[in-house]
């Protein structure tokens, strides 16, 4: 991805997400798909010596590429 910033080049992403939920009947699960996403920064490293690392980030993605792939019944 840094590389074809540097080239200028306008990637794009795709990020798939699942949320399992392991009490409920059946263990339900929820999926989501999202498509055309883009991060207008996105830090080359973060670490902590034995912690755990959360990071946010700014873009955003098209509405109608947001696709339910498995939904709660």
């Amino acid at each position: 991805m840094f590389e074809n910033w540097k080239k200028g080049i306008d990637q794009r992403s795709q990020i798939i997400t699942k949320l399992a939920d392991p009490d409920a009947v059946g263990g339900q699960l929820e999926r989501y798909s999202c498509d055309n996403i883009w991060f207008n920064e996105l830090p080359l490293i973060t670490m902590e010596m034995g912690g755990i690392i959360e990071q946010e980030v700014s873009g955003g993605f098209t509405p109608s590429d947001l696709v339910n792939l498995d939904k709660i019944a």
